[in-house]
């Protein structure tokens, strides 16, 4: 007898055969599966990696704007910077000039007279100060305002 023969003649050993079949096929859908998962695994990776490289490359991008809009607004801020230096010596410049014009108008107004009002002396002390800190000099420090503080008040 062949073995095919013996193996058809019971009923029990062709079920057994069977199993043996359906095991061996389940345990290679297993491994076909294990292998399937492995690959899957090594493209996740690849894809990983690929999608972390273009984060990686994206912030670098995004890095470069960023310095650039940063370079940009420095670039605008010291124009800023150099135009409120400018206005503000301007500023002093128009003050000095200002308290100058004032200063000598009041001197010629009241340089015959030997007494000041109250409200003339303070404006003559407000602008004589706010002048001298401006940086005025010359004449107006030396001659005008000693002239025009040392009158008497009137009362």
């Amino acid at each position: 007898m062949t073995f095919i023969e013996k193996v058809t003649a019971s009923p029990v050993t062709i079920i057994l055969a069977f199993l043996v079949v359906l095991f061996a096929i389940k345990e290679i859908y297993e491994i076909v599966m294990w292998w399937k998962s492995r690959a899957d695994g090594y493209h996740k990776y690849k894809s990983d990696k690929e999608d972390f490289e273009q984060k990686v490359c994206d912030i670098a991008c995004t890095s470069e704007q960023h310095t650039e809009t940063l370079k940009k607004i420095s670039d605008c801020l010291d124009r800023i910077d150099s135009r409120l230096e400018k206005a503000e010596e301007e500023r002093r410049r128009d003050l000095i000039a200002n308290g100058r014009a004032t200063l000598y108008h009041l001197y010629e107004k009241l340089k015959d007279s030997d007494t000041i009002s109250p409200s003339a002396y303070e404006t003559v002390k407000e602008i004589s100060n706010r002048y001298l800190a401006a940086g005025g000099n010359s004449i107006m420090k030396d001659k005008v305002i000693p002239e025009l503080l040392a009158k008497k008040m009137e009362d």
